[in-house]
This record gives structure tokens, sequence and C-alpha cells, in this order.
């Protein structure tokens, strides 16, 4: 039992070890310029290998980025709960998510690139994890809002709504920092937080308030 257990905490290990090679060279040099043998070298393993951890390059791939983002979305998650106001869990969701990118800058580049997407198999298995979590991410967000509605810290909403609306603040400013390469985002917490909780500080006409009603 024990050597069982040996090897198979030495496996996860390997594995783990593969991973992190295979993150260095898909960011460096993209999905199609990456060779299973610069990644075998880079974890300090013959190429032949890999290939009892991963019958491919596109399992490769698909693993080594679903992996990390559910890393990344389960230590958020556990950090917005130790959180106790409403507004410290929206401060933590946007500034863990702009730290995350800030320090894995080329792995979210490589993302933006979506090339791993393009693939038959990668655009089944990964592209509809990631969907699926996007769909777990925004209920996890409704329920924090919806928390703070029974609590009588927010007015009744649409909780969906709210999330979908805090997510693409998040990744507009995302968005932009990976086009323009500009300062840190951790550096933009504050504009990001201010904007979702204040708005832009404008209100329509009255006319235009009734046609937003839905009235005539």
């Amino acid at each position: 039992m024990k050597r069982t257990e040996r090897k198979e905490r030495e496996f996860d290990v390997k594995r783990e070890e593969i991973l992190a090679a295979a993150e260095k060279v898909f960011a460096a040099n993209g999905f199609h310029g990456a060779a299973m043998s610069e990644i075998a070298s880079a974890a300090g393993f013959a190429v032949g290998s890999l290939y009892r951890f991963f019958p491919g390059k596109e399992e490769l791939y698909t693993a080594m980025v679903s992996e990390k983002l559910a890393g990344f979305y389960t230590a958020l998650e556990e950090s917005v709960r130790r959180s106790r106001t409403l507004h410290d869990k929206v401060e933590v969701l946007i500034r863990e998510t702009f730290r995350f990118v800030d320090r894995n800058a080329k792995f979210c580049m490589m993302l933006m690139r979506r090339e791993g997407l393009a693939l038959p198999e990668g655009n089944r298995i990964l592209q509809d994890r990631m969907v699926t979590e996007y769909q777990r991410q925004v209920s996890f967000i409704a329920g924090i809002f919806e928390e703070a509605i029974r609590a009588g810290v927010v007015k009744p909403c649409e909780t969906r709504s709210v999330a979908i609306a805090l997510k693409g603040i998040i990744h507009g400013f995302v968005f932009d920092w990976m086009v323009t390469q500009g300062r840190p985002l951790e550096r933009q917490v504050g504009a990001a937080l201010d904007l979702f909780s204040r708005g832009i500080g404008t209100a329509p006409p009255t006319g235009d308030k009734d046609k937003i009603r839905g009235n005539p």
C-alpha cells in the first residue's frame, strides 16, 4: 500500500512539473509553435515520458489551461468568502483577478490568442470547460448580491445581471491592459471598483427615464 501511495505521489509531482514547463513553453511560443520535445526538455524528461501522462499536445494544453484557471478560481472564491462586507468582497474579486493577470501576463496573453480553442478536440473540451466555469462564476457572484439583499445592504435587483456587469467591467480593464500593455492592473483596482459602485455619475433626461422603464 505504501509503495502504491508513493508511486502515486511521484506521478502527481512529475505531472505538475510537466504542466509547469508546458505553461512556460506554450506562453512563449503559442500552441502551434510549441513542441512536445521542447516541453519535455524544459521539464527535464525524455519526450517519450510525456506520453505516459498526456496522450498528446492538445490534451496537455487543455489540462494546463483548465487546471490553472480552476486553481485560480478556487483561491479567488476562498478569498471572497473570508471578506466580511459587500464592498470588501467586490474589491477582492477585482483586485485578485487583476493581480492574477499581472503575475501571469504571458499565460493570459496566450489565452487571449485562443489558439488551442481553434482545434476540434480543444474546442469541444476546453471551451466547454471555460463556459461552464464562466457560468459557475456568474452564479457565485450573483450569490454574493443575493446575500447582501437578504441582509438589507442593497435593494432588490436582478443579481445575475449585476454579476454579469461586474465581470464585464473586470474583463474590460483586462482586455484594455492586454491591448495597450499599460500600467499594472493592480493600480487600477480603485478605478474599476468606483466605476462599479458609483457608475458614471450621470442620469438620463426625464423622457429617457420613461423609455428605459418601458413607459410610452
